[in-house]
């Protein structure tokens, strides 16, 4: 099932029911995403990030091998509520409900807040006062083809890699109305590497980072945790000539 209701909202759900493994690509012009589906019917949200305009929703059942077949495709013509709709939403990246535990400790801790950037601010700090990085988990990631964070893993293990913090903050800003843009390419003098981008209405700095008013500003809180706030590792964060070949990712 290709459920492509919620398009204006930034996203399509897809299910599948099968003895074979199974792929779905969202196509949009040149650009693709590939996404694993799980086989047992369990519907994954996978997100419509290149604006408006004509995607085609492709199913792809395993054969042998890594060899892969068109079953089904779907068209669908994609008119945004909001340029912020697929920033806003659970997704395949980010997976979460008001049940879960990212969601209520966000709502909890930004209850009181007089901003979004207070608001920003507070979900900042928490990841920062109680997420490590997991350097055993780096490791066994790099030996895989593809891993994914879910951001109550990040929360009850206390540590992630990169692609687990973007994972929660991405989560915990969305679950109060934030729009926050999973993002990831490889940095100057950097690998693979993934960070977030926030919109806020209204501006503000938090260790040595600067966030704009009405415009999304670049984070990368593991770094900034890993260096304790390293005024230098700031700096690079925010200089957009050391950030290229951005995938925007859901």
């Amino acid at each position: 099932m290709i459920d492509t209701t919620a398009t204006s909202n930034g996203y399509v759900t897809v299910s599948y029911e099968s003895d074979k493994a199974c792929k779905a690509r969202v196509k949009f012009g040149d650009k693709y995403q590939n996404f694993s589906i799980p086989n047992d019917g369990t519907p994954k949200v996978l997100p419509l990030c290149s604006g408006n305009g004509a995607y085609s929703i492709i199913l792809y059942r395993h054969q042998t091998g890594t060899t892969y077949l068109p079953v089904f495709s779907k068209y669908v013509q994609v008119a945004l509520s909001s340029p912020f709709a697929p920033y806003l939403h659970t997704n395949t990246y980010c997976e979460y409900t008001k049940d879960s535990l990212c969601y209520k400790i966000a709502q909890t801790i930004t209850a009181n807040a007089h901003s979004d950037m207070e608001m920003f601010s507070r979900i900042y700090w928490w990841i920062i006062n109680n997420i490590e990085y997991d350097k055993d988990l780096a490791e066994r990631v790099q030996a895989e083809t593809w891993w994914l964070p879910y951001p109550d893993d990040v929360v009850n293990t206390h540590k992630s890699i990169c692609w687990g913090y973007t994972s929660l903050c991405a989560a915990m800003c969305r679950a109060v109305a934030i729009p926050c843009k999973m993002c990831v390419g490889t940095p100057k003098d950097s690998g693979r590497h993934a960070w977030t981008e926030v919109y806020l209405n209204t501006g503000g700095e938090i260790q040595g980072i600067r966030y704009m008013p009405n415009a999304y500003s670049r984070t990368d809180l593991t770094w900034m945790d890993s260096s304790n706030g390293n005024k230098y590792v700031a700096e690079f964060i925010m200089d957009d000539s050391n950030f290229e070949n951005i995938d925007y990712l859901g």
